[in-house]
């Protein structure tokens, strides 16, 4: 059996006569009745009975246009699927955001769906040391993460630049300015985000106070951002 036979096979079915069938599929009347013969000879069953001047199908026959079906619906969307990749307007693509990423690449899948509207995007939230993991494992095709980037092997491009903001749930510890010194913060209790494994925000904003000559009081230390 082959994809050619369920096709020819199908076709008689809906067109209830191997005489209308052969006229759809520009094939002549004898080789098609042959290739329904075959198709018969390899099940030893009956797909069709004679009625009249046309064709019945038999249960066999019914059993086997219905799989016929889905598997050349299947057959066409693995072809669309492969000509859709091999021209970049199709497929799955994986990505991977850490949550200071999440408006930005929200923003530019908006943007990438209008003019790709075939292409299915899967994203994944996780900390840059799991999106680093992800990309070496081929389990992500790109992820938009916060520098620096732990892994050698991995190739990384800046995007934008990120604002660091102090903010406090109860006003009064903080001056009501737009602009906060490390002084300033070095005076309060401090929640900082920090990964779980690697070189990240936490180590540099620890630096710039070192740097500074000041030591911050940091009360908690979390790695995700929302909690």
């Amino acid at each position: 059996m082959n994809l050619r036979h369920l096709l020819y096979f199908k076709t008689i079915v809906e067109r209830k006569s191997i005489a209308a069938a052969s006229q759809e599929l520009h094939i002549a009347q004898p080789p098609l009745s042959q290739h329904l013969k075959t198709l018969e000879a390899d099940y030893g069953l009956q797909l069709f009975e004679r009625q009249g001047r046309g064709l019945l199908v038999t249960d066999a026959g019914q059993h086997l246009y219905r799989r016929a079906c889905e598997l050349l619906n299947l057959a066409d969307e693995i072809d669309a699927d492969m000509r859709g990749l091999a021209q970049g307007v199709s497929g799955r693509v994986s990505v991977g955001t850490v949550t200071s990423g999440a408006a930005f690449l929200a923003r530019v899948l908006g943007e990438v769906r209008q003019q790709l509207p075939n292409l299915l995007f899967c994203v994944y939230h996780a900390e840059p040391a799991v999106l680093e993991h992800m990309l070496q494992s081929r389990q992500l095709d790109f992820a938009l993460s916060q520098w620096p980037v732990a892994n050698p092997l991995l190739h990384s491009e800046p995007l934008q630049a990120l604002t660091l903001a102090a903010v406090e749930a109860v006003p009064g510890h903080l001056p009501d300015v737009d602009v906060c010194s490390l002084d300033e913060l070095a005076q309060v209790p401090l929640i900082i985000v920090r990964r779980r494994q690697g070189h990240g925000f936490y180590e540099r904003i620890q630096q710039a106070f070192t740097d500074s000559g000041l030591r911050p009081l940091v009360a908690f230390e979390c790695s995700d951002i929302s909690a």
